[in-house]
């Protein structure tokens, strides 16, 4: 198939449409065609004088392609380099985040990108503040945002969030070994909230935890919300996302480390076990608590004793951070006085 003159093409017909191939060129580097519905190639090495690439819908033929932001003419100019999307999880998006992170943690936020024309005197606001703290500001078009924010409402403006450090699954064993014997790993089971995460985070930290463990699947990742509320324990604390939680709870035990599981059923009181080893204490989600799999893979179920369940208060469980945070300190309390 010949792609014949692209940009003349581009000119008469138009972008092709969404799931068809579409083919366009890239000239070294020195010029972008760029489509909000097909990619944007770059060329990382500078090498070659320009190449055929194709894809089909988003899924893409050739490694080095990123996803298009914004729809921009080919006018023989090098194209200033585009955001990348929302889905690289380092973008927070709305006036209320925005100026919230921000205000907050002014260090951890890189750049503004404000919509071009924008009539919200709050945008006005934040352009202000973020430039008083140093933050770089741009003023772009609203097709930009709207690619970089998907299908977050962006209201006008959009900020790059610096994204905390996560540890690999294969860093787990160099801190389980760090920690001589005495590690403390709170694992958690699908925790869908940011601000029950961000509170178990500080508890973690506060407790001097070796590692968090996350599922990468079903469970709140570290973001904007979580790093606030944590009050910076997500930069603090070793969080280890994981693909398949059950898995790596059975390599923890193969390390030495045994799991104890929070469950109200249990018949076990936490308080009679011994947390002063190698301990992975595991709690569950909000809903749900702990799924099947991960039950049968802690070496014991435990229970917190809650008198006042039984007294008819009407309160059965308590919330996974304030779960996290008595659990946490039960072991500290072991290790400190014994």
């Amino acid at each position: 198939m010949s792609t014949g003159n692209f940009p003349e093409r581009l000119a008469r017909h138009g972008p092709p449409p969404i799931g068809r191939f579409d083919w366009y060129w890239e000239p070294a580097g020195e010029k972008q065609m760029v489509d909000s519905h097909a990619q944007c190639v770059r060329n990382p090495t500078g090498r070659g004088e320009g190449r055929h690439r194709r894809t089909v819908g988003n899924r893409h033929a050739t490694a080095g392609v990123t996803q298009a932001t914004t729809r921009a003419a080919y006018n023989g100019r090098p194209q200033t380099p585009l955001p990348t999307p929302m889905s690289q999880k380092q973008w927070i998006a709305g006036i209320n985040a925005v100026a919230a992170a921000i205000e907050h943690d002014a260090d951890n936020v890189r750049e503004v990108l404000i919509e071009a024309g924008g009539k919200n005197p709050r945008l006005t606001e934040i352009e202000g503040s973020a430039r008083r703290f140093g933050i770089d500001v741009r003023r772009v078009n609203q097709q930009a945002l709207s690619g970089v924010a998907g299908s977050l409402r962006h209201q006008g403006v959009v900020a790059r969030y610096a994204a905390a450090k996560t540890w690999g699954e294969d860093e787990l064993e160099g801190l389980v070994k760090a920690a001589e014997g005495r590690a403390l790993i709170l694992l958690l089971d699908g925790v869908q909230d940011p601000h029950n995460f961000g509170a178990c985070l500080r508890s973690a930290a506060a407790a001097g935890v070796t590692a968090v463990i996350i599922p990468k699947d079903k469970s709140v990742q570290v973001n904007a919300t979580v790093r606030k509320t944590s009050a910076g324990a997500a930069d603090s604390v070793a969080v280890v996302p994981v693909t398949n939680l059950a898995r790596t709870m059975r390599d923890l035990q193969q390390l030495g480390v045994w799991l104890y599981g929070l469950a109200g059923e249990a018949e076990g009181s936490l308080y009679s076990v011994d947390l002063r080893g190698n301990v992975g204490l595991v709690l569950g989600g909000e809903g749900d608590g702990l799924r099947r799999l991960t039950r049968e893979n802690c070496d014991q179920l435990v229970n917190i004793p809650m008198p006042g369940a039984d007294g008819g208060s009407g309160v059965e469980s308590l919330n996974v951070s304030v779960a996290a945070g008595v659990t946490l300190f039960e072991a500290v309390r072991q290790r400190v006085t014994g």
